[in-house]
């Protein structure tokens, strides 16, 4: 018993928790929360995007926003899309004079 006489409640004599199962390699490992991956509103639009990052490699985020509501009606926040293509392997740098360039 720990000191203080305090009891310890919902572990199992290893310190799991009381009543979790043990995963295929018999570790124990918390479930997936959240919806499912790619199942949100842009993730229709990927193929767009990417396309137009492609196309135009400094194309700015409130740039692509903007494209993407003129032609899709979809309105989306830049950093929204920002995470959406670093998600996707693209990545900005910044060149020698410290302006960014995408590239994947």
């Amino acid at each position: 018993m720990p000191c203080g006489g305090a009891a310890v409640r919902g572990r199992t004599e290893h310190g799991d928790p009381a009543g979790a199962a043990p995963g295929a390699d018999g570790m124990l490992a918390p479930a997936r929360q959240g919806r499912p991956a790619g199942s949100g509103v842009l993730g229709a639009h990927i193929d767009a995007l990417t396309g137009w990052v492609d196309a135009d490699g400094d194309i700015t985020m409130p740039e692509l926003a903007a494209r993407l509501l003129a032609e899709r009606g979809i309105k989306a926040h830049p950093a929204s899309l920002s995470r959406l293509l670093i998600q996707h392997g693209f990545t900005v740098k910044k060149n020698a004079a410290r302006e960014r360039n995408r590239s994947r």
